[in-house]
């Protein structure tokens, strides 16, 4: 058994002091995600802290003083039905954007135990804990499920979300090759209308980005349907105030890069990606719906996996759930998961039983199920 100690930040202003620590202690984690540094972190922070009641950031060290492991949680409420309940979970995990617990793999398990020991034992202010957007291929989140069932915790596992990604392997020029012929056919077709229309050009520019060229990506996205449906950027405040914050991140191992794609001077396709030591994840992309039938955003993504392969990356991630486009670059996929462990407490475990028994029986019935999700949030 490790042993180790451990300290505790209860205000976002003291991580501060742990800041160099956490910056080696992600060296020691080369496919750390985005929502894992401390950058992201501390946007993701100011961008959400009117919805946060509070936070728990747990620092493990071994005996030496050496940092092994951080553990970023906060709190916030839900209501279920008229009762609110307290959610404890891990600070940084948005949408479809996995995280996990910043810790080297031969201490995962270790710290995921004294973890739940410390919230169970020590800090007991929440009803239900949730472990989001958890990779369910990472060894230590596997072995989650045993650790709470061996407590004998009540707990269930939500939101199964199967996420693709390009392994990259060997030469760009490989990959390309090995895509569907008919799917080549089509790219090369479209690419040909479109350089009939104008002159093609692709841009590739790390942050820190200037505001102008931000703007230029909220502008064209806000444009079309996500902007109609009010789910752009633009529209989000809490996404707006993140993104605006992680325009201005350069650090060799984590930064935003933006990439584009112009019919002369017109930007008719643009993305806002991530890349850390190893890798690189698309997390928004969009395109002048004027070129749609040309599908400029398929263009842009085999500009972006270029990139990869000359870069000597090792993953493409798409960040999102899977769709039936993606298939065309891929068909290996991540799959993440929300395990939820409650407290034994009435209203906390009225939500267990709601989840665990009664939902899968209400979702036979449509009306009903309407009804219970009108009544017991996600």
């Amino acid at each position: 058994m490790e042993v180790f100690r451990y300290q505790t930040v209860t205000r976002f202003e003291d991580t501060e002091k742990y800041k160099e620590d956490w910056q080696n202690l992600l060296k020691e984690i080369p496919s750390f995600y985005p929502t894992m540094s401390c950058e992201w972190l501390s946007a993701w922070y100011k961008a959400n802290k009117e919805n946060i009641e509070d936070i728990f950031v747990l620092y493990f060290f071994d005996l030496s003083g050496k940092m092994i492991a951080i553990v970023p949680l906060y709190s916030y409420r839900v209501k279920i039905f008229s009762i609110k309940l307290k959610v404890l979970s891990l600070m940084g995990a948005r949408d479809q954007i996995m995280t996990d617990i910043i810790c080297p793999f031969e201490h995962k398990l270790s710290i995921i135990n004294e973890t739940i020991k410390i919230l169970k034992s020590e800090y007991k202010k929440w009803d239900m804990f949730s472990f989001r957007r958890m990779d369910n291929a990472a060894i230590g989140n596997i072995y989650l499920e045993r650790i709470v069932r061996k407590n004998n915790y009540p707990f269930n596992v939500e939101s199964r979300l199967k996420i693709p990604f390009v392994a990259i392997e060997g030469s760009w020029e490989d990959y390309y090759g090995g895509l569907k012929g008919r799917f080549k056919k089509e790219i090369r077709r479209k690419t040909k209308k479109l350089s009939e229309l104008g002159t093609l050009h692709y841009s590739m520019i790390p942050a820190p980005l200037k505001p102008e060229i931000f703007q230029e990506f909220l502008a064209l996205e806000d444009k079309g349907w996500k902007g109609r449906k009010g789910s752009s950027i633009l529209k989000r405040d809490q996404l707006f105030k993140l993104y605006s914050s992680l325009t201005t991140v350069k650090k060799e191992c984590f930064r935003m890069v933006n990439f584009n794609l112009y019919l002369d001077k017109r930007l008719i396709s643009s993305s806002l990606c991530f890349q850390s030591q190893d890798r690189f994840y698309v997390f928004k992309i969009t395109y002048d719906e004027e070129f749609g039938k040309y599908s400029p955003g398929l263009l842009l993504r085999l500009y972006e996996l270029e990139y990869c392969f000359k870069n000597n990356l090792t993953k493409y991630d798409f960040s999102g759930t899977a769709q039936k486009w993606m298939k065309f670059f891929t068909n290996r996929n991540h799959f993440s998961m929300d395990i939820i462990i409650y407290q034994r407490h009435l209203s906390s475990l009225v939500r267990y039983l709601g989840y665990t028994k009664i939902k899968g029986f209400l979702l036979r019935f449509p009306l009903l199920t309407r009804l219970f999700k009108s009544h017991l949030m996600e």
